[in-house]
């Protein structure tokens, strides 16, 4: 038994062909553009969430630099010593005139007693000389001789901070000031619906956060990646991860070395990569058209190809049967109008049509002449048994109008002899 071989049209090998030049490379390039795009998009956003930390890191830094620069005035303002406590007064009192930071500035010897306090009006009747000898800021500075710096706390919900400063040998001066201005910088600094910004100490506690009971209560968070990071690390930085409640979280932290602090900003992984999504979503669809229109542009033009090959194809067939018909070719390539070489391969086979058509001619005529000449009636048929020439002879045995043609006949359907069917069948074989 033989296996017929399954061949595959010319139009589908030029489809395929086509397609496979011009889409496959068309979707490796589109989608490495995508993935670049999306990559570049995302250190964009990571590169923001850096910058709004650092951005309030600078912001503690600033604040910090500024209480040095006044307590430095304070200190050249006074001059040499000995103390002129009405001229310590009256500076102290107009920098908290001019200061909305500074809550109370007092003056404390060296065994932590207050001598004297200035204080902002609104603390009027509430403020008394304390004793600070048990303060770790002041037994700090009371040790190095330099400035010494609390740890943020909160009185009444607003976060302050302590700072102590050596006035002269055995005099301190000792501020307390306000961080509310601050709290109020930590608290709008916010990304989208869900980016936050919160401080935290080298404990991992948080110190500022936009949630003021966050901060009063001076909540952990030492389970956070992020917060690991910028309490071990100390310098800028970015990081992913999950959160305890399954979130992707997308994140950045800048490090207030001075005060050992640490900023981080933290914002909903997909609300954060929103642009991302809908840039990606975009150009997949945007790339599925195009190759769409690469598909339907590759099935024209293959078609466009195959055509005239197809059209050719059908045409020798047919002259292979005997019929010379070229109208349907002609009048296709009239309508085309094609001016390539197909075209003129066309016009060629057109021409060659008709000399084959004219030999052809010939030698029917010749071959009539012949068999119209013999006395014996003749029948001529092709492979598939149909008739090609016969003779007046051949009508009248069969008892025919001589008149009537039987060209294109099957002569199974003029002649019902098996011999005769036999005959054909051993032919063709």
């Amino acid at each position: 038994m033989v296996n017929k071989v399954r061949k595959i049209k010319i139009f589908y090998k030029f489809l395929l062909i086509l397609l496979f030049l011009s889409v496959v490379p068309l979707g490796i390039v589109g989608w490495r553009l995508i993935n670049i795009n999306r990559v570049n998009l995302q250190d964009v956003i990571l590169e923001l969430h850096t910058k709004q930390a650092t951005s309030v890191a600078d912001k503690i830094k600033s604040y910090m630099a500024d209480l040095e620069e006044k307590l430095k005035f304070i200190i050249s303002a006074h001059g040499e010593p000995p103390i002129n406590w009405t001229l310590t007064q009256r500076i102290l009192k107009s920098m908290i005139a001019s200061s909305e930071d500074f809550i109370t500035i007092s003056t404390v010897n060296s065994d932590g007693r207050e001598l004297t306090k200035v204080y902002s009006p609104s603390l009027k009747g509430k403020v008394k000389l304390e004793s600070r000898k048990d303060d770790p800021a002041f037994l700090e500075s009371l040790n190095t001789k330099e400035l010494a710096v609390s740890p943020i706390y909160y009185a009444e919900k607003t976060p302050r901070i302590n700072l102590v400063y050596p006035y002269t040998k055995e005099i301190y001066l000792y501020i307390e000031a306000d961080m509310t201005e601050l709290l109020e910088t930590v608290r709008k600094s916010r990304i989208g619906k869900t980016g936050i910004t919160y401080v935290v100490n080298n404990n991992s506690r948080i110190v500022m956060h936009p949630d003021i009971q966050l901060g009063v209560k001076r909540v952990s968070v030492k389970d956070r990646p992020i917060v690991q990071e910028v309490t071990a690390n100390r310098f800028l930085g970015s990081k992913e991860y999950l959160n305890k409640q399954g979130k992707h979280i997308v994140g950045a932290y800048a490090p207030v070395p001075a005060l050992d602090l640490g900023v981080i900003v933290e914002q909903d992984k997909n609300e954060a990569y929103l642009s991302v999504i809908k840039m990606k979503r975009n150009a997949i669809i945007f790339l599925i058209i195009v190759l769409l229109a690469a598909c339907v542009a590759g099935y024209f033009m293959a078609q466009n190809l195959t055509s005239p090959i197809i059209k050719l194809t059908d045409t020798a067939r047919n002259i292979a049967t005997g019929d010379f018909n070229i109208g349907k070719i002609t009048k296709w390539l009239k309508k085309v109008r094609l001016k390539d070489e197909v075209a003129e391969l066309a016009s060629t086979f057109i021409v060659m049509t008709q000399q084959l058509k004219r030999y052809n001619d010939m030698q029917a005529d010749k071959m009539n002449a012949i068999i119209y000449s013999i006395a014996d009636g003749i029948i001529m048929t092709d492979y598939s048994g149909k008739v090609i020439l016969s003779n007046k002879k051949a009508k009248e045995l069969l008892r025919i109008d001589y008149k009537k043609t039987l060209r294109g006949k099957k002569i199974q359907n003029i002649i019902t002899r098996k011999e005769i069917a036999d005959c054909l069948k051993v032919i063709r074989e």
